[in-house]
């Protein structure tokens, strides 16, 4: 039964705190900096939106295609057969990449 007379003083107490509370301001020049926060952002929501279009997403996707469709057409049809064989069907020393290298695994004697 003790605890009830302080838990009344403890609420008295909270209540009393509420006396004297002013509603809350912003600093000085607060809606300044906020707009011109907010002028920054939407810069780049200027740019996202026009990226983030169908018009633009088809743009592109046509782009691509076109380009691939140029690369296609444009490369020449002939066939690189590899490198030039000499008249007697020798093939030139720089083009000879075999390594014929034989390893002795067993190492007892």
């Amino acid at each position: 039964m003790n605890e009830i007379p302080d838990m009344e003083n403890k609420l008295e107490k909270a209540l009393n705190s509420f006396e004297g509370i002013q509603r809350a301001t912003p600093q000085p020049y607060f809606y300044t900096r906020l707009r011109a926060r907010m002028s920054k952002d939407r810069e780049w929501g200027g740019i996202i939106s026009v990226i983030s279009r169908p018009v633009f997403a088809v743009a592109v996707v046509c782009a691509v295609l076109l380009m691939n469709t140029w690369i296609f057409f444009r490369t020449d049809t002939t066939v690189n057969a590899g490198p030039p064989v000499a008249a007697n069907g020798d093939i030139p020393d720089e083009y000879n990449v075999a390594v014929n290298t034989f390893y002795n695994y067993d190492t007892t004697p």
